[in-house]
């Protein structure tokens, strides 16, 4: 039924789409780049590396730069910089690039380096180049698109539109003529096939949900089959390309996989992870020792990886990137150089440092970069290396041989952030915790939840870890805490800032804990799992499993729109410390978590109610399983 809603999604949004506006992209005039944030999520290159595409996120648009400045920038020592106030706020400079000096941004003036900028999505969640370079695949998670873009002339315009399923999450081109999509929300990936002929280039060739959320994809060179992880947790699926078939789904520990690449130089599948161990407390020397939290690169090798029987962890390379004092938090993508010290380099986008990694496997360096740091290119046949910084809106060019970074420039002007921009930082920044080691984002992965459990004496206890919930949702679902021990966000905030975090000076400010709070409140819902729209029969089935809710009074706990209570009951479970009564959670987007109940016993739904019979050994029919499961997925 799963794979039908996959097909569903694709050709519902197709049929939208095939009707849709094709003309060029909206250009921005030049000189007249708007203020707006940015939020750069992806760089490419384009027509032999002479353009750097920067795709950003909250604005849609992508930024078009020559990289001519970037690789002289690269070349130049920082010292050399311009002075504060060189520039004015309007003409060309030396670098043939416009000029300001942006408002909210670094008082050293920075220049402003795109030549162009071009809205082509609602929401821009990825993008990538094709072989030829003159093409750009978009992905566009507000309006469930995949766009086709075109190069000519220095100009960039849309070719096509196609509609995939919900949410996509990230794209990749596995030839010239095919590309795969994954969906976040849809937990699906789209094969889809590329025309550059064709009045109609893109068209959907496969369709195959999937048992989670899709994040990060990957081809397995030499081969005909792709990786897909999990956009939160830490499975890891191996997909035969023809049809998309799974031929293995394993886990590998540690969650919110944020870089998916082959290594050349390991012959294996690189995943760049976040790990928390359930053992450890949220105390200082848990947290300073990388005993509670620890970001890590991992090498699978080919073999094992191919193999669906084999011991993926066993012949595995595992590099550490924290160490005591620099946390590295919120790992992210993976970039190797052909140099003779065998360098790689992964981002640390809470601690707003690049780690490099030599040949020995131990990092050696951490150069501070903007804020937020999102994606990395090398520019070819060069040392120079750029990142985009996503609460900045800022380019970083890094010369890599002498590992200085030797300019900042500016995308363009953004706003003065207001309370939930200014939250949303907070929430991805590890300057909230002892040494960088953790971030909100690290144990929440985009705010929602991979089934991880934590001992944060959220409970006022250590010793009885708990399932982190998701807080997608979270305004209006009070109290907070399993216990139900913080009866307002803003004390739950506080809480886990000062005895979670563990901050130097650990005081929360009430400023910071007031634009956390603006930006949790301002998360919607995860999405239900079944789409109520789906089919008559679903729709039924959802309908019966209504009656079952309410029938076996499991809205006694679970009240009104937001499906919780204030208060805590006894449900028939207890902790390692004695607890028995527990808040409810609320079960809005229920359908997508993947462990159930305060420790994550059960494994599905349908274990919460067959195998641990709850609430309190609470006995039902198939029938009733079936149809209460299909109805929790509705919400």
């Amino acid at each position: 039924m799963d794979r039908l809603f996959c097909l569903i999604a694709c050709t519902a949004t197709v049929l939208l789409s095939c009707v849709g506006d094709l003309s060029a992209s909206d250009k921005i005039p030049d000189g007249q780049l708007q203020s707006q944030w940015r939020r750069p999520v992806s760089i490419a290159l384009l027509d032999g590396g002479r353009i750097l595409a920067v795709g950003n996120r909250d604005s849609g648009s992508i930024s078009l730069v020559t990289t001519a400045p970037l690789l002289l920038a690269g070349k130049e020592p920082l010292e050399s910089a311009p002075e504060a106030g060189a520039y004015s706020n309007t003409g060309v400079d030396s670098y043939g690039s416009n000029v300001i000096t942006t408002p909210g941004m670094s008082s050293q003036g920075l220049r402003q380096i795109p030549f162009a900028e071009y809205n082509i999505a609602d929401r821009l969640s990825s993008m990538t180049v094709l072989p030829d370079g003159r093409h750009l695949l978009v992905t566009d998670s507000a309006k469930n698109e995949l766009l086709l873009l075109s190069f000519e002339g220095d100009t960039l315009s849309v070719r096509a539109r196609l509609g995939v399923p919900d949410d996509p999450f990230h794209v990749i081109a596995t030839s010239s003529k095919e590309c795969i999509v994954t969906s976040r929300w849809g937990r699906a990936v789209s094969k889809i096939s590329i025309d550059l002929g064709s009045d109609s280039p893109l068209e959907l060739r496969a369709c195959r949900s999937l048992p989670c959320e899709a994040g990060l994809a990957t081809t397995v060179p030499g081969t005909d089959q792709i990786v897909v992880a999990d956009a939160f947790g830490g499975n890891l699926m191996l997909l035969r390309l023809e049809d998309l078939a799974v031929e293995s789904s394993r886990d590998v520990p540690g969650h919110a996989i944020r870089g998916l690449t082959w290594s050349a130089r390991h012959d294996g599948l690189v995943v760049v992870q976040q790990t928390i161990n359930p053992l450890a407390r949220t105390e200082s020397d848990d947290i300073h020792w990388g005993m509670l939290a620890t970001s890590v690169v991992r090498v699978l090798i080919r073999d094992a990886l191919l193999d669906p029987e084999a011991d993926l962890l066993r012949s595995s390379l595992l590099i550490h990137l924290s160490r005591p004092g620099n946390g590295a938090a919120d790992p992210a993508g993976y970039v190797e150089l052909n140099d003779e010290d065998q360098r790689a380099f992964v981002l640390s986008q809470a601690r707003d440092e690049l780690v490099q990694i030599p040949g020995t496997h131990r990092p050696d360096r951490f150069l501070p970069l903007g804020r937020g740091p999102s994606a990395m290119i090398p520019l070819p046949d060069s040392p120079v290396l750029v990142v985009s910084n996503r609460f900045d809106d800022t380019l970083t060019v890094i010369n890599t041989e002498s590992m200085a970074v030797t300019r900042t420039f500016s995308l363009g002007p953004s706003p003065s952030p207001g309370p939930a921009e200014s939250g949303e930082a907070l929430f991805y920044s590890g300057s909230l915790s002892l040494d960088g080691w953790l971030s909100c984002h690290s144990c929440h992965t985009d705010g929602h939840a991979s089934g991880i459990l934590a001992d944060t004496k959220g409970d006022l206890t250590f010793g009885a870890p708990k399932r982190v919930p998701s807080l997608l949702g979270t305004a209006g679902t009070g109290p907070w805490g399993w216990t139900g021990h913080f009866a307002e966000l803003d004390d739950q905030i506080r809480s886990s800032i000062t005895s979670t975090m563990h901050g130097r000076g650990a005081a929360a400010r009430e400023q910071m804990v007031s634009d956390l709070k603006a930006y949790l409140v301002s998360l919607s819902p995860a999405p239900p799992a079944h789409d109520v729209e789906s089919g008559e029969e679903l729709g039924a089935l959802i309908e019966e499993g209504r009656k079952v809710f309410a029938s076996r009074t499991c809205a006694s706990c679970h009240r009104d729109e937001v499906f919780t209570t204030a208060g805590v009951f006894d449900v028939g479970l207890i902790d390692e410390n004695g607890h028995r009564e527990f808040n409810p959670p609320s079960l809005r987007g229920v359908g997508r978590r993947t462990r159930y109940l305060h420790d994550g016993r059960a494994k599905t739904l349908r274990d919460l109610f067959t195998k641990y019979q709850h609430p309190r050994e609470t006995r039902m029919s198939e029938d009733e399983v079936e149809a209460l499961v299909a109805f929790l997925k509705s919400l």
